[in-house]
């Protein structure tokens, strides 16, 4: 019997009595012989976690393997109970491991899925919600993958949090989420949420195909997530031009009494010794609320506000601002009309 240190031995002694040898021992599991002969993982308890054959012995090694000494020896995946001739590279992108070797990429999930290629194949989605792989071939799936996949991502889909099984991705959301498809056809929007500081998938079920006709269905369900999405921006690209508006309006209150300014032969406005607008123009009027009428070129005037926007463009052959917050404008002689500049909000 073979084991690691004598504090373990204390906390697993009774699996000696189970079991005709203890290989290793490692936190909560322990590789023993079963009295089959085969060698396997139990747990504290002395379930069996992994059965395997009737080999030399068994040992922990990195990452959640097991090294099988035998001739020839091999590794174990834990997670999926998968065999590889040697311990393959671990590749994390956020919480979702991926294996690499001999030229291909395996995931951790039970059943395993492996693809041709290396790790740059795979995908991450926005903050690591996702991994997609591409898939080489539909041949042995489900004939729900080949009617709505195939035509798609032609993509496995990983969720971070969910270690056990693949999905298969069937679109792209413009908020970072994704709409994934399982074996059993059932649709899920899958959206992140942080638990423990880490972000992991939560998935909302959507529906369950029934017949190829409910491919409309899950379009139409799809395109309404994306026409909230859609809205759900608008509006708040609208909060923040409101705010930032609002900001505005705030700075140029403070710039209420700035004076016209000259250097050299243009003009501009200065508050005390700060400039206000730097200057730019051949003649500016002293400010009427908000606002001052400029001249850009000769006989082209317009309005400005005082953080420098221009507000009506400078190309009227006169310009006159009202105690009532309009302009009056006059497009050529005799020709005028009278325009209402925009107020504090």
């Amino acid at each position: 019997m073979f084991l690691h240190n004598s504090k373990q031995m204390m906390d697993w002694s009774e699996l000696s009595e189970k079991y005709p040898e203890v290989f290793d021992v490692k936190r909560y599991r322990a590789c023993v012989r079963l009295k089959s002969g085969h060698v396997g993982v139990v747990d504290r308890k002395g379930n069996v976690l992994t059965k395997l054959g009737k080999f030399q012995r068994i040992e922990f090694a990195e990452h959640d393997f097991v090294r099988v000494v035998d001739e020839p020896g091999f590794y174990v995946d834990l997670r999926s109970n998968t065999l590889f001739s040697y311990l393959p590279e671990i590749k994390r992108m956020g919480s979702i491991e991926l294996l690499l070797i001999g030229g291909f990429i395996y995931t951790r999930t039970s059943p395993v899925y492996g693809v041709r290629g290396s790790a740059p194949l795979a995908h991450p989605g926005r903050d690591y919600l996702y991994v997609s792989l591409p898939c080489d071939s539909l041949a042995e799936q489900n004939k729900w993958v080949k009617r709505m996949i195939t035509d798609r991502h032609r993509a496995v889909c990983l969720l971070a949090g969910d270690a056990d099984r693949y999905y298969w991705l069937y679109r792209e959301l413009s908020d970072g989420s994704v709409v994934v498809m399982d074996d059993k056809a059932i649709f899920y929007r899958v959206v992140p949420a942080v638990r423990e500081g880490k972000v992991t998938a939560h998935r909302k079920r959507m529906v369950q195909m029934k017949s190829v006709a409910d491919r409309t269905m899950v379009e139409e369900m799809v395109g309404g997530i994306e026409q909230e999405l859609a809205e759900r921006r608008r509006r708040a690209e609208v909060e923040v031009m409101r705010q930032k508006e609002q900001e505005r309006w705030e700075r140029m209150k403070q710039w209420v009494g700035a004076l016209p300014f000259r250097m050299g032969n243009k003009w501009g406005l200065k508050l005390g010794e700060r400039m206000v607008v730097p200057p730019l123009y051949r003649e500016i009027s002293a400010p009427v609320g908000y606002y001052c009428a400029v001249e850009m070129l000769p006989r082209q005037w317009g309005v400005i506000a005082l953080d420098g926007r221009v507000v009506v463009e400078p190309k009227f052959e006169e310009v006159e601002l009202l105690p009532d917050g309009s302009a009056l404008l006059t497009l050529f002689k005799g020709k005028t009309k009278r325009v209402q500049l925009p107020q504090s909000p």
